[in-house]
């Protein structure tokens, strides 16, 4: 009883929910190489986010929400469809890696990027009457594989390169991107500017807008003004940086704008805000702390992100939730909450509305595959997460690796050999993953 009365009540929230909103827009704002650790609603007691902490106010803060791969264009393209990297086949950056020709294993073969034949998140609401947008980062292809060819009506400062040479005028290796930049222009103001004047010119309709930061990547540049506030701030950790400090305070910043422009047309009430980012930080500048290692690396610090969600009908907003959620889940997500639902077939994903209005998913694993040496020095390997444990296996022949994070978030103590029976079931859990979602796998070097 208390089950069926929970779901009508769901039901009566959403039904009120959409009454209200006649749908829903969408706002996905994604940070490039940011930490789970890095805002001040993550405990951040440096980096000054008060934007972002009050979405998590205003919101939830997911503590365990994961990004799709550990590192972008996998990530970015599962994000968009819903599915896993190992299913797309898109498993590693879209970027020639010259350190992997010297290893002993070769990765697979990738696709050129994210290809026309997959279903964008863009795509489906598109159908359903949406107004789309994708400014900033793009990194799934160039040429037939931009933004426009997966469903997005505008789109800025988007394309094939995935990095650039500065976040000021003339944005070298963006050039041809981002037109007509004005004297002392600053990347992040001016994706900010062009996401804020698409929600200008589409408030009388429903949209979707991602604005895809190109900060955190290098190279870390912030704001002179907001750099020389930070170099006069004690540092809380050896890693802090003003450069770091001042260029996160720019996607801040950026958050702040969007909300006002939302609250200003008058679509603050009906409006999903979302924050995440693609993979963990990277460089000396920044710290995965209190997790291991980081960008490239399947440990946590590699990808648990921040997740945070502000929107209609959320449930006692200003919580935390620490069910373990991924990036691909925010299609379903997206289409549940703009009244459809796509086939399970179709997505890897599960819906988070039932997280946003005080409820609980039902149990699922969540899986990683990476057959690739990345930058970071990671061998090929996959891991799967499965209550509280989460395995890594190595392709090279290595011992798995087995820990607890509930007890271990740091993955510290591996528990393969104390506890040989869950870490076989576990293999023998992502072996046949694996085969179901027709992985690629790594192969020996013919030296």
């Amino acid at each position: 009883m208390n089950a069926i009365r929970g779901i009508c009540l769901s039901l009566l929230i959403l039904g009120a929910c959409r009454q209200e909103s006649a749908p829903p827009n969408f706002v996905l704002i994604v940070a490039d190489d940011l930490p789970w650790s890095a805002l001040g609603c993550y405990g951040n007691e440096y980096h000054e986010t008060p934007h972002l902490d009050g979405l998590a106010r205003r919101g939830i803060r997911f503590l365990d929400a994961y990004a799709n791969a550990p590192n972008c264009s996998p990530s970015r393209a599962s994000l968009l469809t819903g599915k896993y990297p190992a299913r797309l086949g898109l498993t590693d950056a879209l970027r020639p890696n010259p350190l992997a020709e010297r290893e002993a294993w070769v990765g697979p073969e990738q696709p050129r990027g994210l290809l026309q034949e997959e279903i964008s998140i863009a795509e489906r609401l598109q159908a359903r009457g949406y107004r789309t947008a994708c400014i900033g980062k793009w990194h799934l292809g160039g040429e037939d594989l931009l933004p426009a060819f997966q469903g997005f009506d505008v789109t800025f400062g988007g394309g094939e390169p995935g990095s650039h040479d500065s976040m000021f005028p003339p944005y070298k290796g963006l050039e041809d991107l981002i037109p007509d930049p004005q004297p002392g222009e600053y990347l992040t103001e001016r994706l900010t500017r062009e996401a804020v004047h698409f929600v200008e010119i589409s408030k009388d309709q429903p949209f979707f807008l991602l604005l895809s930061h190109y900060a955190m990547h290098r190279p870390v540049q912030g704001h002179p003004i907001e750099e020389q506030k930070y170099r006069g701030k004690p540092k809380v950790h050896e890693s802090d940086s003003a450069e770091y400090a001042a260029m996160l305070q720019g996607i801040d910043d950026s958050t702040g704008a969007l909300l006002e422009a939302l609250h200003n047309q008058g679509l603050a009430d009906r409006t999903y805000v979302l924050f995440f980012s693609d993979n963990g930080g990277t460089g000396s500048e920044t710290s995965n702390r209190p997790f291991r290692e980081g960008k490239g690396w399947l440990y946590e610090g590699g990808i648990r992100v921040p997740l945070i969600v502000q929107g209609p009908g959320i449930q006692n907003p200003g919580r935390d939730d620490d069910t373990p959620v991924m990036g691909i889940d925010l299609v379903s997500t997206f289409l549940e909450l703009a009244g459809a639902r796509v086939p399970t077939s179709e997505v890897d994903g599960s819906s988070l509305v039932p997280l946003l209005q005080e409820q609980k998913l039902l149990p699922r694993e969540l899986y990683w595959h990476y057959p690739h040496y990345s930058r970071a020095g990671t061998p090929p390997c996959g891991s799967l997460r499965a209550d509280q444990f989460k395995l890594i296996e190595p392709f090279d022949g290595s011992d798995p690796e087995l820990y607890d994070l509930e007890s271990d978030s740091g993955e510290q103590h591996n528990l393969a050999q104390e506890f040989p029976e869950r870490t076989e079931a576990m293999l023998a859990a992502i072996r046949e993953w694996r085969q179901s979602v027709g992985a690629r796998m790594p192969v020996k070097r013919d030296r």
